[in-house]
């Protein structure tokens, strides 16, 4: 409002516009306060929802650092695979 006010006696002492004319209509006016609370409604939505997003990146990231018993027992069979593999490679060379 003081902008505005300043705005106001600029011009008049210019003499560009008479004193008390308004630059901005009433309906201009709550046009644009009606476009604020919207875009206020829209930010406030949009920060929980981040928020929400941000708290299951988190736990993403907590699930996935912890070794499970079955990544435990799935490389201990991998281990055993690759020597399986190589004793049987070898056995067959011993025959030959």
């Amino acid at each position: 409002m003081v902008k505005k006010f300043a705005l106001i006696t600029v011009f008049a002492v210019l003499g560009a516009i008479a004193p008390g004319t308004a630059l901005v209509s009433a309906q201009d006016e709550a046009v644009c306060g009606e476009v604020l609370a919207r875009v206020k409604k829209l930010d406030k939505k949009m920060s929980r929802e981040l928020r929400q997003i941000k708290r299951d990146l988190v736990v993403m990231r907590q699930a996935g650092e912890e070794t499970s018993f079955k990544d435990v027992v799935g490389g201990v069979g991998y281990i055993l695979g690759l020597f399986g593999a190589a004793a049987f490679v070898a056995s067959r060379k011993e025959r030959k």
